[in-house]
């Protein structure tokens, strides 16, 4: 969602009420919810931060309701992808003492919990091509952090919007500090994908997968389903097989891992059938969410 966007939406509501809300409720550490936060805020109305699972809960008699008349509970046609933006979000943000995601092995609570607000601020400013904004946030972050290896990461990424050289030479301090940074491997990863080196690519997937804390099923599931791809791309469709059916198992109502799966091996009749035939755990996943 774009800042446009979020106050289109706010400006909507305004009109079909004829007043402002008294405060309005985001999902604490959701990157719409930041936006949706920032076009509030700019037009005046208090924002407070709540967790995900807290605003399911209260909202839970209401979308019953909903059910009951016949109404979808989910604002979207689609409610796999509903549920998956869920899971997904919720996954995204560790427990206080899971092992951190920037791989530095000290607990989040420790480590970049601490600058968790200033980062998605960042993300999102940078998303919308706000590069003053995002800039800003991070030094916030460094302010609040250090330049340790994760804030030379996020900066790497604000940078890569704008100007190549910058995040270059920021992911390169970034694993100078700590080479074992997964994000930065995976980032690298995507640069190699970019540029057609599959070899590289997957050496850097690897080293993502290696170094991310076993906890962090969303992160690994993106590096999972990405070195996926570039083994198809390679065209290795066992070893892409397995990744996909790994990044499923990590992360199950992930929907670029299941449809990568069902595309590229299930549904293509060139490939033996043995290798066309999910896994028994993934074919559970698929028969649950109606794949199969």
């Amino acid at each position: 969602m774009t800042a446009k966007a979020a106050e289109r939406f706010l400006r909507k509501g305004f009109e079909s009420r004829a007043s402002w809300p008294p405060r309005l409720a985001v999902p604490k550490g959701d990157p719409c919810g930041a936006v949706i936060a920032r076009a509030a805020q700019s037009l005046g109305v208090p924002v407070e931060e709540i967790p995900l699972a807290e605003i399911e809960a209260y909202a839970a008699p209401f979308l019953a309701e909903f059910a009951k008349q016949g109404f979808s509970a989910s604002p979207v046609p689609d409610a796999r992808a509903s549920a998956s933006e869920a899971e997904s979000a919720r996954a995204m943000i560790p427990e206080s003492y899971d092992p951190c995601p920037c791989g530095s092995g000290a607990k989040y609570k420790f480590c970049c919990k601490r600058i968790f607000r200033e980062i998605v601020h960042a993300m999102a400013a940078a998303e919308e091509g706000d590069h003053r904004e995002a800039l800003r946030w991070m030094r916030e972050a460094e302010r609040i952090a250090g330049p340790s290896a994760e804030v030379l990461c996020r900066y790497a990424i604000v940078y890569s919007h704008f100007d190549t050289e910058k995040a270059d030479e920021y992911l390169r301090r970034c694993l100078e500090q700590n080479p074992r940074h997964p994000r930065a491997h995976y980032l690298l990863g995507i640069e190699h994908m970019a540029h057609g080196r599959l070899a590289a690519a997957i050496g850097e997937y690897e080293q993502a997968i290696a170094n991310y804390p076993k906890t962090d099923r969303f992160h690994l599931n993106e590096a999972w389903n990405n070195l996926g791809t570039a083994c198809l791309e390679a065209g290795n469709h066992e070893r892409a097989k397995a990744a996909w059916e790994t990044a499923i198992t990590l992360l199950p109502s992930d929907e670029t891992s299941v449809r990568n799966l069902l595309e590229f091996i299930c549904g293509d009749r060139r490939l033996p059938a043995a290798l066309r035939e999910p896994g028994a755990v993934v074919r559970q996943v698929l028969k649950r969410r109606g794949y199969l």
